[in-house]
């Protein structure tokens, strides 16, 4: 019967703590959420992006200010109709 208790004790304590745990990642990951378009608004802000290239695997580190990757996006919406 102590036994049995004292699994119950241990189990939810531990249920309790991941919960925890998992509100504060979630809280995390709201607050990088918010600062993403925090940025993106400012049109001078620095934003790196990396970038596939044709017929190679590796990966390319590009850094424009935002207003520039806004054109870029436009650009290649427009060419791809």
């Amino acid at each position: 019967m102590r036994k049995k208790i004292l699994l119950m004790i241990v189990v939810a304590s531990f249920l309790s703590v991941s919960g925890v745990s998992a509100f504060a990642a979630e809280s995390k990951a709201a607050a990088a959420t918010e600062e993403a378009k925090a940025k993106k608004k400012d049109p001078n802000a620095k934003v790196c992006k990396r970038i596939k290239d044709t017929g190679t695997s590796l990966l390319r580190r590009v850094c424009l200010k935002q207003k520039e990757w806004d054109r870029v996006e436009r650009e290649n919406a427009r060419n791809n109709r």
